[in-house]
């Protein structure tokens, strides 16, 4: 059995590595770390992962919920959303961007345990 490929888009490069390898440890692949939106996009259509893990604020032209869309647009790719803000904002803004597909949201700091069964779920 294959091990599902996660994208991480996170703009904290060291908190990217911890998260990865957290996430190689319950035994995903990180198939890429990417650090911008136009990275991100980029990364989704070559890597074709099976999650994303996306930050909302990203250095670049192209936000984390922006980038989704575009990526989502492209292929069917569930995306958990990490942020500092408020969980009912971000839901404002992908409900005005209307982005469809499968999406969680969880807070900064990551609760890893709330993580792990997101992706055990999906």
């Amino acid at each position: 059995m294959s091990r599902k490929k996660i994208l991480i888009v996170e703009d904290e490069y060291v908190g990217a590595l911890g998260l990865a390898d957290m996430l190689d440890l319950w035994g995903y692949e990180v198939c890429d770390i990417a650090s911008t939106g136009e990275d991100a996009i980029a990364s989704a259509d070559g890597k074709k992962p099976d999650v994303i893990l996306m930050d909302v604020n990203l250095n670049g032209q192209i936000d984390g919920i922006h980038a989704a869309k575009q990526i989502i647009c492209r292929s069917f790719v569930p995306v958990i959303f990490m942020s500092g803000y408020e969980a009912e904002r971000i839901r404002e803004l992908m409900d005005q961007m209307e982005l469809g597909g499968q999406f969680h949201i969880l807070g900064k700091p990551i609760d890893l345990d709330c993580l792990e069964t997101i992706l055990a779920s999906i």
